[in-house]
C-alpha cells in the first residue's frame, strides 16, 4: 500500500484521525482499532500526537449516544490510555447486555399501519374484527335513522292525505 510522505502524508493521516466518526451502527471495538492505526501512522511519519490528544480525538469521534459516557469520564482516565479503553470496552459490554435483555417494543403509528389480513390502513389484523364491528354498527345506526325518517315521512304523507280528505 502506498503511503504519502512529507507534509501531504502528515495532513492525510491527521485528516483520517480527526475526520473519522463512528456511526451508531458501527462496532466500537473496530472503531478503536482504526483510530489506533491512524495514531500509529502519524508516529511512523515522525509526527506523533500526545496520548491525551489522541483520546480526545477518540472520544470526539464516538456517536451521540455515547455522550453520557463521555461526560462521566474523569480527567485522570483520559490521560491513561489503558484505563480509558478499558472503560470504553466495559461500557460497550454493558450496552450490549442491556440491548439483549431489553423487552421494550417499538411504537407503531396506527394511522399508517396496514392490516396484514385485508390490507386496510389504520388498524392491525388483530383489530380487524373490532373495525368491522364498528363499521357494521355505524351502518346499522345509519339504516335505523333512514328507516325512522321513512316512517316519519310516511306518517306526514298519511296525515296530509287525511287532512286533504277532511277539507
Amino acid at each position: 500500500m502506498f503511503e504519502a510522505k512529507g507534509p501531504i502524508g502528515i495532513v492525510s493521516a491527521r485528516r483520517k484521525l480527526f475526520g473519522t466518526h463512528c456511526t451508531e451502527e458501527s462496532d466500537i471495538e473496530d472503531h478503536i482499532c482504526i483510530m489506533q492505526t491512524y495514531q500509529q501512522e502519524l508516529a511512523t511519519l515522525q509526527k506523533p500526537i500526545s496520548e491525551e490528544d489522541f483520546f480526545y480525538a477518540l472520544l470526539t469521534s464516538l456517536p451521540e449516544s455515547w455522550n453520557n459516557f463521555i461526560s462521566a469520564v474523569p480527567e485522570d482516565v483520559i490521560k491513561d490510555p489503558t484505563k480509558l479503553i478499558s472503560q470504553m470496552l466495559s461500557e460497550l459490554q454493558r450496552l450490549r447486555e442491556q440491548a439483549s435483555t431489553s423487552t421494550a417494543l417499538a411504537a407503531i403509528d396506527k394511522s399508517t399501519a396496514k392490516c396484514y389480513t385485508y390490507g386496510c390502513i389504520g388498524h392491525f389484523a388483530s383489530n380487524h374484527g373490532k373495525q368491522v364491528n364498528r363499521e357494521k354498527e355505524k351502518e346499522k345506526q345509519d339504516n335505523n335513522r333512514n328507516e325512522k325518517k321513512k316512517k316519519e315521512e310516511k306518517g306526514r304523507n298519511r296525515w296530509k292525505k287525511e287532512k286533504g280528505r277532511n277539507s
